[in-house]
């Protein structure tokens, strides 16, 4: 392979890299922007929670449902629920940014309320 051709490819990869790494966050963001701000005011009976300090420190709350549909709760910051016990959740939706490979948003509950109803 000559060296223009090297040229060439590295050039491609690199614009490849560029449209990827810029692209996607700004796609991801246009994928979230209709969540962005968003009040959640949910009173539900915990199913099961997680927490996790993947991609930043989050709770995942997955909450008992009727029917066929699975609702989790993706909230920031660690959060304190008991399963089985009913809760009157208030949170408003933000774009959270993070990097992993390619730099993306999702969606992520601020938390302003927590009380247990039972």
């Amino acid at each position: 392979m000559d060296t223009d051709m090297i040229v060439i490819f590295t050039l491609i990869g690199l614009a490849i890299f560029g449209v990827v790494e810029v692209g996607a966050p700004i796609v991801t963001y246009l994928c979230c922007v209709s969540q962005i701000g968003q009040t959640y005011d949910v009173t539900v009976t915990v199913q099961a929670v997680e927490h996790s300090t993947r991609f930043g420190d989050h709770t995942n709350l997955w909450v008992r449902v009727y029917g066929q549909q699975d609702i989790t709760y993706k909230l920031i910051g660690f959060q304190d629920f008991k399963v089985d016990k009913t809760y009157h959740i208030i949170f408003i939706d933000e774009a959270y940014f993070y990097f992993f490979l390619v730099p993306t948003f999702e969606i992520r509950g601020r938390v302003t309320t927590i009380e247990e109803v039972s």
